[in-house]
C-alpha cells in the first residue's frame, strides 16, 4: 500500500496523488483528484469521502472540457468536443482515439492530448486539417496514420497551427504534414516511417521550428522554411520554385542535406551528408552564409545546364572527396578537401575565396579549372603537397583571369603551365586592378 502526493499537473487535471490500488482509498484526503496505478484511471474523492470514477474507459469519456470549478463534461468524438468548447478554450484527451475519418478544425482552441494519440487508419485523406483562417493549438499529442492518410493538412487562407515540442505526427505511407497556400505551421515533430514520400510538403506556405525525419524530409515548393531540422535517408531538405530557407539544418545519409532549385534562396543554413553531396544548387539558386559538410562525397555540388549558382560567404568541406564541384559566382567563403581537390570550377568566377586541399598527394590540387575564361580574383589557394598545383587544369590550354591571389603550401609550381593568365591590366599605383 502506498500513496505518493504530487503537486504538479501531469495529465491535464490537477492530480494530487497517485495510489497503488483501491486499498489506498482511505489514505487519501477528501476533495482530491488521483490516479490509480492498478487500472491507470483517474478518480475523484469528494468532500464526503466517496470515490467517483472520472473515466471508465468507455467512449463517453475520450475527450473532456472542464468548467471553472474543474468539473468535466465528456465527449466521444473530437467533432462533438469542438462544437462544445468555447473559443480559446481547451479540449483534453483522456485516452487514445481511434478513427477512420478526417477531422477539420473550425474553431480557435487548444487540443491537449495529455500524451495520448489519435490513431487514424483511413486509406486516404488526413487525420487532422485546418479550414480557412482557423488558428489551432496542439500540445502533448500524438497523431498516427497507419493506412494511407496524411497526418495533418494545413490548408485554407491564412490558417495557422501552433504545435509544441510534445506533438508527434507519424505516417506509414503518406505525408506527415501538408501545407497549402498561405497557411502557417509552427513547431512539432513529423515523421514518415516507410514511404519514399516527403514527410513534409510546403506549397507556398510558412513552416517554422519543426523537426522532420523520413526517407525524404522537407519539400518546399515556394513558400518559406525557417529554423527547422530534417534528417533523411535520401534527401533532407529540398527548396524549389523560389522557396526561401533560413537557419535550416539538413542531414542526409545517402543523398543531399540541402538542395535548392531555380531561384530558391537559402540563408545561414547547413547541409550534411554521410555518403552523398551535402549541398546541391541549380541555376539561379542563391546561398548566403551556408555550410556544406560531406563525409563521403562532395561538400557542395551543382552543375546547372544554364545559369549559375550564387554563393556569398559560404563554406564547404569534404573528408574524402572534392570540397566542391560548381558552376557558380562565388564571393567570400572557403572550400576545403581532406582527400581530393578543394574545388572544381566549371563556370563563373571567384572573389575573396579561400580554397585548400589538405590531401598530401600530387593530385591534391587546390582548384581545378574545368572551363576557360574563369575569373579568380583576390583569392587564397593552399596545398599540402609540393607536387600539387594551387591552380590546375588538365586541358592542353586553358585561359583564365587570375589577379591579386596568394599561394601557400610550398607548391613547386603554383599555376599549372597549361593555364594562360589573360589578365592584361596590371594594378595601378593605388593597388586597384581592372579585370579583363
Amino acid at each position: 500500500m502506498a500513496v505518493t502526493l504530487i503537486s504538479d499537473n501531469k495529465i491535464g487535471l490537477t492530480i494530487k496523488a497517485i495510489i497503488d490500488s483501491p486499498a489506498d482509498y482511505g489514505l487519501l484526503p477528501n476533495n482530491t483528484y488521483f490516479k490509480d496505478l492498478s487500472d491507470g484511471l483517474i478518480y475523484w474523492k469528494d468532500g464526503s469521502g466517496v470515490v467517483k470514477g472520472l473515466f471508465d474507459g468507455s467512449a463517453s469519456g475520450i475527450l473532456g472540457i472542464s468548467n471553472a470549478s474543474g468539473e468535466y463534461t465528456y465527449y466521444s468524438t473530437l467533432a462533438a468536443a469542438e462544437a462544445a468548447v468555447a473559443v480559446d478554450g481547451v479540449v483534453e484527451m483522456f485516452t487514445n482515439l481511434a478513427t477512420t475519418t478526417q477531422h477539420g478544425f473550425n474553431k480557435k482552441y487548444t487540443l491537449n492530448g495529455n500524451g495520448y494519440a489519435i490513431n487514424n487508419n483511413a486509406a486516404t485523406g488526413y487525420a487532422l486539417a485546418t479550414n480557412n483562417f482557423i488558428v489551432i493549438n496542439l500540445t502533448n499529442l500524438k497523431v498516427n496514420c497507419t493506412g494511407g492518410a496524411d497526418g495533418i493538412n494545413a490548408g485554407g487562407g491564412a490558417s495557422r497551427i501552433n504545435a509544441d515540442d510534445s506533438v508527434y505526427v507519424a505516417v506509414n505511407a503518406a505525408r506527415a504534414l501538408n501545407i497549402v497556400s498561405s497557411a502557417t505551421v509552427v513547431g512539432g515533430n513529423y515523421k514518415n516511417i516507410s514511404s519514399t514520400e516527403y514527410a513534409v510538403v510546403n506549397t507556398g506556405g510558412t513552416l517554422m521550428n519543426v523537426n522532420v525525419s523520413g526517407y525524404r524530409g522537407i519539400d518546399s515548393i515556394g513558400g518559406t522554411v525557417r529554423n527547422s531540422f530534417a534528417t533523411a535517408d535520401f534527401q533532407a531538405i529540398n527548396l524549389t520554385s523560389g522557396a526561401v530557407g533560413h537557419k535550416l539544418l539538413g542531414y542526409s545519409n545517402s543523398g543531399s542535406g540541402i538542395s535548392a532549385d531555380t531561384n530558391a534562396k537559402t540563408y545561414s543554413s547547413e547541409g550534411i551528408s554521410n555518403i552523398g553531396v551535402a549541398i546541391i544548387g541549380q541555376g539561379g539558386a542563391i546561398f548566403e552564409g551556408c555550410k556544406g559538410l560531406s563525409l563521403g562525397l562532395y561538400g557542395w555540388g551543382g552543375l546547372p545546364a544554364s545559369n549559375f549558382q550564387f554563393l556569398n560567404d559560404c563554406t564547404s568541406h569534404s573528408l574524402v572527396s572534392l570540397g566542391g564541384q560548381l558552376k557558380a559566382y562565388i564571393s567570400g567563403g572557403k572550400f576545403t578537401s581532406e582527400g581530393s581537390r578543394g574545388l572544381d570550377l566549371y563556370g563563373g568566377s571567384m572573389e575573396d575565396v579561400k580554397v585548400e586541399s589538405k590531401y598530401n598527394n600530387a593530385a591534391g590540387h587546390a582548384i581545378y579549372l574545368a572551363a576557360s575564361n574563369l575569373e579568380l580574383i583576390d583569392c587564397k589557394f593552399k596545398v599540402a603537397n609540393a607536387g600539387a598545383n594551387c591552380i590546375w587544369s588538365n586541358a592542353t590550354a586553358t585561359n583564365a583571369y587570375i589577379a591579386d591571389n596568394k599561394y601557400r603550401g610550398g607548391a613547386t609550381v603554383d599555376v599549372e603551365a597549361t593555364i594562360t593568365n589573360v589578365q592584361a591590366n596590371p594594378s595601378d599605383t593605388y593597388g586597384n586592378t581592372k579585370i579583363g
